[in-house]
């Protein structure tokens, strides 16, 4: 029963992907250009306003500050 559970697990291994080296370096790219907030709408923010990062979009939405961050 080992033996069969071993050679499974080898058979999966072989045949199973995972991450490339290429892969590792596409997404480990440090090119960031918004906020965490800005990033996770989409980019949709600039138009909203009220984030750092539609400063350079929509210089008018920094205007919607109400609070210190």
């Amino acid at each position: 029963m080992r033996l069969f559970l071993a050679l499974g697990f080898v058979v999966i291994s072989l045949v199973a992907y995972s991450q490339t080296a290429f892969d590792a370096l596409r997404f480990s790219t440090l090119d960031i250009t918004a906020t965490a907030r800005n990033m996770g709408v989409g980019g949709a923010i600039s138009g909203i306003g009220g984030d750092f990062s539609s400063l350079s979009t929509n210089p008018a939405g920094i205007g919607v500050y109400r609070y210190s961050e």
